[in-house]
Order: C-alpha cells, then sequence, then structure tokens
C-alpha cells in the first residue's frame, strides 16, 4: 500500500525490527515518512514545514480511507520540542534538590512532569522530561478516541495537524514561557 502512497515521490524504504510490535515497514520520502507495524501506522513528517504537515495529513487521510474496515480506536498528534534554554518556569517545575539522593548514594537520571487536559473533543497530554546535560524535552499528545477508520478521517479534515501544532506551541509558550516560532 505505502509504495502507491507515494507514487512519483522519491521514496526510501526499510524494515526494522521493533521488538512487541515484530516487523516495522518504513517508508521515507523528503516530506514524509510512514511506519507500519502489524498493529501501528504511524505517518509522521519528515521536516518542520508546512507543507510537510499538510503530506502527511493527506497520507494519514488516505490509509485510512483504504483501511476504513479495520477496527481503528485512537487518532494522535505528537508535537515535540527540545528547549536547550529552560525558561524560569520550566527550571521551578523540573528542579529538584538532590541531596537527600545523594545521602543514599542515588543520583537522578531524570525528571519528567506528565500533564492530561481537556481540549474539548481530545485529550492533550504534556510531558516535560529533563535529563542532566541534556534540553529540556517537551511533548505534546494530541489524542481523540474513535469508534473506526471513518470517524478517525473526520477528524482529519482542514488542517488537523497544522491546528494540533499551533495549539502545542501556543500552550508551551503560555504555560512554560518558551518562545517559539511556527513554520
Amino acid at each position: 500500500m505505502a509504495s502507491r502512497l507515494f507514487v512519483g515521490e522519491n521514496l526510501q524504504k526499510d524494515i526494522a525490527n521493533s521488538g512487541p510490535h515484530g516487523l516495522t515497514y518504513v517508508y521515507t520520502t523528503e516530506t514524509c515518512i510512514f511506519a507500519a507495524t502489524a498493529t501501528h501506522v504511524n505517518v509522521v513528517p519528515n521536516v518542520a514545514e508546512d507543507d510537510a504537515f499538510v503530506r502527511a495529513e493527506s497520507v494519514a487521510q488516505e490509509v485510512l480511507r483504504r483501511l476504513s474496515e479495520t477496527p481503528v480506536k485512537g487518532l494522535g498528534f505528537n508535537i515535540g520540542f527540545d528547549v536547550d534554554e529552560p525558561s524560569e518556569e520550566l527550571n521551578q517545575l523540573l528542579g529538584t534538590d538532590d541531596r537527600p539522593l545523594q545521602h543514599l548514594g542515588l543520583s537522578t537520571v531524570s525528571n519528567t512532569v506528565t500533564r492530561r487536559v481537556n481540549d474539548r473533543d481530545h485529550l492533550i497530554v504534556l510531558s516535560l522530561s529533563l535529563a542532566p546535560g541534556e534540553p529540556v524535552r517537551i511533548d505534546v499528545n494530541h489524542h481523540w478516541d474513535v469508534a473506526g477508520a471513518e470517524s478517525a478521517a473526520d477528524i482529519l479534515s482542514g488542517n488537523t495537524f497544522l491546528q494540533c501544532r499551533a495549539n502545542s506551541i501556543e500552550i508551551v509558550s503560555a504555560l512554560y514561557g518558551v518562545s517559539m516560532e511556527s513554520t
């Protein structure tokens, strides 16, 4: 199916072992990555450009159209950010006093904070993670429970991926004082 989704595009194919999901078939173009296992399909923009987000969404719509009899239970958009210079809000949220751990001979590998919020028709999961010497990782997951491929396809109308990305940037900026530019 993937080869037919990318007709006329420079398509690279790869097969990888993904552990409990078995083999992952990965198809990559200049704008989009399509990865499929026996139980999951992921469509990802290959670059942070509007055209890539639109292309990834159109591929996801086509997959859902072709899999109309497949029991789809959820649809999600995952947007990730790496923050090299954390704001005061992020430092306060992720900062911890390691002295009690150090007394026990332990050290922190990473700090993680997760927040779940409702946004009208879907759930947003905000995950923050900080590991020593690494940038702060912020993941924003927009998740819809759906009752099949048709319900999932209905959500993908009108640049939903771009809207989720813009919403994610707005949330991260408002909550954590991080300014980003949308591309």
